[in-house]
């Protein structure tokens, strides 16, 4: 195996990667971070690095977020958790403007950009790491 070969199947098994795998199924589990990540479905393995990185930079431990694809979110499943979130939300499944909080359901959510759009727009980026900021509440 050559060079790259090697570094990204060994960066692959890195214990702070987040794969698809291991986001909750919100049907069967309970929540038990503060924190939940509300990503797309289907993302390529650059966007999930992309959020293992944004966990990191804002001092979370991954052990403190849930990460949770929106299309297996309900509405209902959601305003039945017994504790407060507090929920960043990437593109646009919820009411506000971009990098506001909004009160919804006990939870405090913000949204920002699309992860697929951090992707292939990388301008926004920027701007996401303003919302990530306050979402982390970091200076």
């Amino acid at each position: 195996m050559d060079f790259w070969t090697t570094f990204v199947s060994e960066s692959l098994q890195s214990p702070w990667m987040i794969r698809p795998k291991q986001i909750v199924d919100s049907s069967t589990e309970d929540t038990s971070g503060f924190y939940i990540f509300l990503v797309e479905e289907l993302l390529p393995d650059e966007a999930y690095s992309m959020v293992s990185k944004m966990i990191l930079a804002i001092n979370l431990k991954p052990e403190e977020v849930t990460i949770l694809n929106q299309g297996d979110v309900s509405v209902h499943w959601l305003s039945q958790l017994s504790s407060a979130k507090k929920i960043i939300s990437f593109g646009d499944e919820f009411p506000g403007e971009f990098g506001e909080w909004v009160r919804w359901m006990g939870h405090e959510v913000i949204k920002t950009h699309s992860l697929k759009t951090l992707v292939d727009q990388p301008q926004h980026k920027k701007e996401t790491w303003m919302h990530l900021k306050k979402f982390g509440q970091i200076q």
